[in-house]
């Protein structure tokens, strides 16, 4: 069943960026075979957790998360993407909005299974490593958003911040997890990580082109698809052994912690010397030093 929607994923690739078909496709595309591909992808998830008791909940979570985002897209492609000015916001952005609570709750269960005790220093590896990640988006995304935006209504404001905002906790609990399994997550966590990391980089390109007035639903449709499937390609592969956080000694120990220290001490150079940047930004670098230096206190050698 995957095989099969991967080839169609593949057309649909082709007719997106070489114009496979011409644009006499374009209904057929974004109408009909991304929904079947986000929908397939799943009723993958679903079927895993149907026929697997271990980690059921957890991918019944993962599955209705692209079922939500595949009935939003199902009905944007319909009701709303030849719609000019596109409406905003709609009755589908209850439904991508959805994705989001689904998704992170099918990533706290699967994280709960995988990660076993509690390791102060590694938990202060991850929050850091999350920071990192929330830089570039809250500067890519956010910000633009934030000069840029203009939807009138208070509720258009709020769902507009909603999606880049859920993309920065989203990715950035997804790296914490990893720095948690020491960078050793596995080929599952590997699979779901880059599912998720290339849906979240088609939902960030897509919330600073609905402020813009420049999405163009059927452009970049392959990206969603890909992550769906990646997400339900990770379904099937076996669930990894539960494990402590990682113990990190030697160079490993500090590697993170240094490189952390000198990207924020980048950012405040580039403030300094070159450029002005958005206060947000600023204020996550000051907090991942800060947890830097809590965490090199934390893992400081003890006399015995």
């Amino acid at each position: 069943m995957w095989g099969l929607l991967a080839i169609l994923a593949a057309a649909e690739a082709f007719h997106e960026v070489l114009g496979l078909g011409g644009s006499g496709l374009d209904g057929l595309f974004n109408k009909g075979v991304f929904s079947v591909l986000i929908l397939g992808s799943a009723g993958i998830c679903l079927l895993r957790a149907v026929t697997i008791g271990h980690l059921r909940a957890a991918w019944t979570l993962l599955g209705l998360s692209l079922v939500s985002f595949g009935i939003g897209a199902l009905v944007w492609s319909i009701h709303y993407a030849e719609v000019h000015p596109q409406p905003f916001p709609t009755v589908t952005d209850g439904f991508w909005l959805a994705y989001y609570p689904f998704a992170i709750g099918g990533l706290v269960l699967l994280a709960r299974d995988r990660i076993v005790g509690f390791d102060l220093q590694r938990w202060i590896d991850g929050v850091a490593v999350a920071l990192i990640a929330a830089t570039p988006l809250v500067a890519l995304v956010l910000h633009p958003m934030v000069e840029e935006g203009e939807q009138g209504t208070a509720l258009a404001r709020v769902v507009e911040f909603a999606y880049p905002v859920a993309d920065i906790l989203l990715l950035g609990a997804l790296l914490g997890i990893f720095a948690l399994a020491g960078w050793r997550p596995g080929r599952t966590w590997l699979l779901l990580g880059a599912g998720l990391a290339v849906f979240g980089i088609a939902d960030s390109i897509s919330a600073v082109q609905f402020v813009d007035g420049t999405f163009d639903f059927g452009d970049y449709n392959y990206l969603w698809t890909v992550g769906a499937l990646l997400i339900a390609y990770a379904s099937w592969q076996p669930d990894p052994l539960p494990s402590r956080p990682a113990k990190l000694v030697g160079w490993k120990a500090i590697v993170l912690p240094v490189t952390c220290q000198l990207i924020a001490a980048g950012i405040q150079l580039y403030v300094l010397f070159i450029d002005e940047i958005p206060e947000s930004e600023r204020i996550i670098a000051l907090l991942i030093m800060a947890l830097v230096l809590v965490q090199l206190w934390v893992s400081r050698p003890r006399a015995g």
